[in-house]
């Protein structure tokens, strides 16, 4: 579900500047009113995650503190944790987090006459439905899943509209959920509002480069292959476009394109692909990297087939980055 501004892990706050001899103080930087949970956002990756479980539980500590009945962040903390823990396998734990965030928002809402800045935005109970539906898909609860995604997708299109991109991480979501679930022609048209969505607001972007990536897996996964194709060549020509021709951005959207190649029996387009890829992922990341293996065990396993062999693990798995539908 990078989702964006928030500054680099471990930056710290400004200090205020001092008193100027008569004069007014000078205005605190912005970073330093920020709250620890909105530090806690921009922490990514398993070394991260325990510093961001306690600058979220700080920021609840802060939030909850005097006796005063639960805030949106209080909500947006407990929201915090619970990614947090679910990205560190403790699903019970999260998963009751996840439900106390999602009470304190719905609560939030639904009062008649809430006090100035107590009540979040409709969108604002969408984040902790998100978090709950991901929990219960890590648990293999799909159906239960689906369902609060649609409910999160719900309250975004009620707050921003149906175009809007704040609508997107929900359609994603959606669109895996259904993908998990071998509901491939379901997943279709939210993928392809994901793409509508971003070619409006930022045609040529990376966003929509990874929509056309979102959208041809689905077509792939229906064996529509000559759409899929035309929605991977796009893609490529994006990111070569955006990112340059070395990067390994543009190697997994090669890669993406060489697999689907070969499985409609193009072998040699898939090897001249697959080739390209492997060359990149070396160049930029060199002979270690996880990619390089997965894309040389693919070369191979091309190969393999061209010559009429059946490789062993012919399907293998996808180098990261490579036939992901995440946005």
């Amino acid at each position: 579900m990078r989702r964006d501004g928030d500054r680099p892990a471990g930056q710290r706050a400004s200090r205020a500047a001092p008193r100027a001899r008569g004069g007014p103080a000078r205005a605190v930087a912005p970073a330093a009113r920020r709250a620890p949970h909105e530090f806690g956002r921009g922490l990514r990756g398993p070394a991260a995650l325990r510093r961001r479980g306690r600058l979220y539980r700080r920021a609840l500590a802060l939030s909850g503190a005097g006796g005063r009945a639960p805030s949106p962040d209080v909500a947006s903390a407990l929201n915090g944790v619970a990614a947090a823990l679910r990205c560190r396998g403790r699903l019970d734990d999260a998963e009751a987090l996840f439900a106390r965030s999602l009470a304190i928002t719905a609560a939030a809402n639904a009062a008649e006459d809430p006090p100035p800045g107590r009540a979040p935005p409709r969108s604002a109970v969408a984040a902790p439905l998100r978090g709950l539906a991901a929990n219960l898909a890590d648990r293999g609860a799909y159906g239960d899943a689906e369902a609060l995604l649609r409910r999160a997708l719900k309250f975004d299109e009620m707050e921003h509209g149906a175009d809007h991109p704040d609508t997107v991480p929900a359609l994603s979501a959606l669109v895996d959920a259904l993908l998990d679930r071998a509901r491939y022609r379901d997943a279709e048209p939210y993928a392809q509002r994901i793409l509508a969505i971003r070619e409006r607001r930022a045609p040529g972007s990376r966003d929509v480069a990874v929509a056309l990536n979102r959208l041809a897996v689905v077509l792939k996964l229906q064996r529509k292959h000559d759409a899929a194709d035309a929605l991977y060549a796009r893609c490529c020509d994006i990111l070569e476009t955006r990112v340059g021709a070395n990067s390994p951005a543009y190697a997994a959207a090669v890669a993406n394109r060489a697999s689907l190649k070969r499985a409609t029996g193009d072998f040699d387009g898939a090897g001249a692909l697959y080739g390209e890829a492997l060359r990149i992922f070396v160049d930029a990341l060199g002979e270690d990297h996880p990619n390089v293996a997965v894309t040389r065990r693919h070369l191979a396993d091309n190969a393999k087939l061209r010559t009429g062999l059946t490789p062993r693990d012919a399907a293998g798995a996808s180098p990261r980055g490579v036939d992901r539908t995440s946005s």
